[in-house]
């Protein structure tokens, strides 16, 4: 199970991966991110100190900035859709979905045509 301050992290995180948070863009107060994730000053500081440690987040002049390095975010973006494909396989597996079919779902959902041939 999760602590507060690392759900706080997943949702940061998810917002730095999908541009919500824009790569050189400097991070919000920390007054300001309690009021966007809901919770109390230690709980983001410590998210922030996670995401930093990850290198998704740099210092620059003693501010936190998004980071800008475009291989390390595509390869950060590649290990999150890994996770939600992993959770999506064991999801379909339990509800008794061959392999097979959850791919050509996927594929087909996501819009690639040759998945119908």
């Amino acid at each position: 199970m999760k602590t507060l301050y690392q759900e706080v992290a997943a949702r940061m995180r998810a917002d730095v991966l999908s541009g919500a948070l824009p790569p050189g863009e400097n991070l919000e107060s920390i007054a300001a991110l309690m009021r966007r994730y809901r919770t109390t000053k230690p709980t983001v500081q410590r998210a922030c100190f996670l995401l930093e440690q990850e290198r998704l987040l740099e210092r620059q002049d003693g501010v936190l900035v998004v980071s800008e390095d475009p291989v390390f975010l595509m390869q950060a973006r590649e290990a999150m859709a890994r996770r939600a494909v992993r959770e999506l396989y064991a999801m379909t597996r339990k509800m008794g979905l061959p392999d097979h079919r959850t791919v050509r779902i996927f594929l087909e959902e996501g819009g690639y045509d040759d998945a119908k041939g």
